[in-house]
């Protein structure tokens, strides 16, 4: 089966997404794993260089395939404290 994860980021004070960031298509066999962050993950994007937390997660499925959407939040955390070796923003 096909799926497409589509992430949208959203700032603490606003009601809904405003801006879409990457879509990413993977293929799975049955069983395979699939690299999705679960609710409360700290994510972090090299472009636009954004960081933040998973706050939710919607699955639609369709005939040949599922579409993830995932909601980042901004946070507050520091991101260099969460990893020996931080992500850098121009990778």
């Amino acid at each position: 089966m096909r799926f497409i994860i589509q992430y949208q980021y959203q700032n603490k004070d606003k009601l809904r997404p405003f801006i879409e960031l990457d879509s990413i298509e993977i293929s799975s066999l049955t069983g395979e794993f699939l690299p999705v962050p679960n609710l409360g993950d700290h994510v972090f994007m090299a472009r636009p260089g954004v960081f933040g937390v998973v706050e939710s997660k919607l699955y639609s499925y369709y005939d040949d395939y599922c579409n993830i959407n995932i909601i980042l939040i901004e946070s507050y955390q520091n991101y260099a404290a969460l990893t020996k070796h931080p992500p850098q923003a121009d990778a």
